[in-house]
């Protein structure tokens, strides 16, 4: 007898060819599966696979290899060609019993009301916002920043220190203690530093407190920012600035320029301006004899120089009060203090104290200094009892 040809994969058949040929006619009828692959794959007539049949029959079911077909449908199964035919349509076109929808097609077949076109809000400019209201705490930031943007970008000129830099721009009138303060106390001395607008905003401005009748100096302005700041949101008419190196003058005069330019309208009667001098030894028209209260960054002072400025302030007849970072006198004793006739005796004790954001630490303490005839006069006021003042 000829040989029969093996098919090429002996997994794809599970029967013989005669079970298949079988099941195709009765197309009904279920048929059990072959117990090997034998009868399907051997290349021997139906007379001489007899022995492969009866070695194959001793082997258990569970021995068989189980293959799943990868027919269309299943020959074997119980259900009719028919059946599995629309069984496969309904499947296909997602109609099959216990297929549900899945839920991106149902959106795709949902009807979509289209929502009304909203028309966005103009963006005011800062220009126009400073026309309709009064400057609120971002505007002024937003002011500040606009305003000091070139020196935000690279400000390693106000930090320069160095002997060479000190020289060159500090060639103003000085008093006689700053001219005799050696290379290393005079440039710390010209240590630079800032408070954060914010905390110039929040705790600053409620501790200087200032009225449309006050004059309020800055003594090392810097750049003059808090300057600047104090003009735009206090009533205070008069706002200036007193600082010792030429080049953070220059650097508040251009920032005095762009602020001009703005034409904010609550500043055309204000009085703004930053000069450079020593604090010891003012220039024209910053004397400080009209100062009503005053903001000194005194973390670089030493003791000597602080004892002068403290002397200085104590000149001013129209002074009422002071916001230090450091404080005047750290161990004050009332009896002790007035019996060497020191300068912090002039004003109330303890001073009220908070903390500020600086550019040089995370945080430092601030100190509110009230003369004492100011405060006797407020507690006058309050209580509506005059007061009697020596001549």
């Amino acid at each position: 007898m000829p040989r029969v040809k093996a098919p090429r994969n002996p997994h794809r058949l599970q029967r013989s060819p005669h079970a298949l040929d079988g099941a195709i006619e009765s197309g009904r009828e279920e048929r059990q599966a072959p117990n090997s692959l034998t009868a399907a794959t051997t290349p021997y007539s139906r007379d001489e696979s007899r022995v492969g049949k009866a070695r194959s029959s001793k082997k258990s079911p569970s021995a068989r290899p189980q293959t799943k077909s990868t027919d269309a449908f299943d020959i074997g199964a119980a259900s009719p060609p028919d059946a599995v035919i629309l069984r496969e349509q309904r499947r296909l076109s997602g109609e099959m019993v216990g297929t549900n929808v899945s839920p991106v097609e149902q959106t795709l077949k949902t009807k979509r009301i289209g929502r009304p076109t909203r028309t966005p809000k103009s963006i005011m400019t800062l220009e126009e916002r400073l026309d309709r209201t009064e400057i609120s705490e971002e505007m002024a930031a937003e002011i500040i920043e606009k305003l000091y943007e070139e020196q935000e970008k690279d400000d390693r000129d106000m930090y320069d220190i160095t002997t060479q830099t000190v020289k060159e721009e500090t060639k103003c009138e000085l008093s006689s203690i700053v001219e005799e303060l050696d290379v290393m106390e005079f440039r710390r001395l010209l240590t630079y530093g800032e408070v954060s607008v914010e905390s110039v905003s929040s705790t600053l401005l409620p501790f200087l407190n200032l009225q449309a009748d006050d004059v309020f100096y800055d003594l090392g302005c810097g750049t003059g920012k808090i300057v600047i700041q104090v003009a735009l949101q206090t009533p205070c008419m008069v706002s200036k600035g007193i600082e010792l190196m030429q080049n953070r003058v220059m650097e508040g005069a251009k920032a005095m320029q762009r602020l001009e330019n703005l034409g904010i309208h609550m500043l055309s009667d204000k009085e703004i301006n930053v000069v450079q001098g020593d604090i010891l030894k003012p220039p024209a028209g910053a004397d400080m004899m009209d100062a009503t209260v005053v903001f000194i960054n005194n973390v670089c002072f030493g003791p000597e120089l602080m004892l002068k400025v403290m002397g200085m302030l104590s000149s001013m007849p129209k002074l009422r009060r002071v916001v230090t970072l450091r404080k005047f006198c750290e161990r004050h004793r009332p009896q002790k203090c007035v019996r060497a006739n020191n300068y912090c005796v002039e004003y109330v004790h303890p001073p009220d104290e908070a903390e500020i954001k600086v550019s040089w630490a995370s945080k430092t303490s601030l100190y509110l200094y009230e003369r004492v005839e100011s405060s006797l006069a407020n507690l006058a006021e309050q209580l509506q009892v005059p007061v009697q003042v020596e001549s």
